[in-house]
């Protein structure tokens, strides 16, 4: 940021920050580094965000319902479009991170804990009002890591990865060759980043979920995530 003149940066914070327990001893040094305000936003502000940012990426898809969701690391947010509004915005407590920490205790995984995470999805994916039969359209690392692994790509293109499209068998499949494989045959996939190779299986599984539960036809890639909401938001506000 120094390097690009870059005095007033904005600084957000998202699920890991709304739960932890010690947050108000983060934030003051955290914005003495920054030079600026951390702001910890609700899940519905990190949705709308998202929706922005998708928005913003696929002006083919104004016009049609769609379903934006993000997985992250403890939580995953649905926004449900229109086309043209968010008819819906709803964050619920499974990530990657917080489910792999829940149920996968061995490598690879057991039968009943694969039982027991694909019902917590399902738990909280149940609740929800969500339309049928319309796109998914999936943002953040998880998402992009699955476009990753199925373009087979050696170095990670974000433009490759951004509009391309998986139909629910891939996902699927994609789905159980993870769940299905050790930490250290994960780091071995092509298009996988290594760090991600201990939380991959059970981010995954949410978006097979969900596009089950949404009886979805397709998954959408997106890299752009919130942070691009957040340029979109300034650039329209002509700052």
């Amino acid at each position: 940021m120094d390097q690009h003149g870059i005095t007033t940066p904005i600084v957000i914070a998202t699920q890991a920050m709304r739960e932890a327990k010690n947050a108000s001893d983060f934030v003051p040094e955290a914005e003495a580094i920054f030079r600026a305000k951390l702001d910890i936003i609700a899940g519905t502000r990190e949705a709308e965000l998202a929706f922005a940012s998708v928005a913003h990426t696929f002006p083919d898809l104004a016009g049609s319902a769609y379903v934006v969701v993000d997985v992250g690391g403890g939580s995953t947010e649905l926004i449900v479009t229109d086309g043209t509004r968010v008819v819906s915005a709803v964050s619920v407590p499974i990530g990657a991170v917080r489910l792999t920490e829940r149920h996968i205790k061995s490598d690879p995984p057991s039968r009943g804990e694969l039982d027991a995470l694909d019902a917590d999805i399902t738990k909280h994916l149940a609740a929800l009002e969500l339309p049928h039969g319309v796109p998914l359209v999936a943002t953040a690392g998880t998402a992009t890591t699955i476009a990753a692994i199925d373009l087979a790509l050696t170095t990670y293109d974000a433009n490759r990865v951004t509009g391309h499209r998986m139909d629910r068998a891939k996902v699927d499949a994609l789905a159980d060759r993870l769940l299905g494989s050790t930490a250290a045959q994960r780091k071995d996939i092509v298009g996988l980043q290594p760090q991600r190779a201990d939380v991959i299986a059970a981010g995954t599984a949410i978006y097979r979920s969900a596009l089950a539960r949404i009886d979805s036809p397709v998954m959408i890639a997106c890299d752009r995530g919130i942070r691009w909401g957040v340029a979109y938001e300034q650039l329209a506000a002509g700052r």
